[in-house]
């Protein structure tokens, strides 16, 4: 896997999560929990 492929896997769930974060439909614990393998 190149590194720019990875950097996409990141970003896009960190860009919905943002998304979610503004409107108030998760908590940052949450998502820690979610980025974790």
């Amino acid at each position: 896997m190149s590194q720019e492929k990875v950097l996409d896997l990141v970003r896009r769930p960190r860009e919905e999560y943002s998304a979610k974060f503004a409107a108030g439909e998760v908590t940052p614990p949450a998502f820690w929990q979610i980025k974790r393998p």
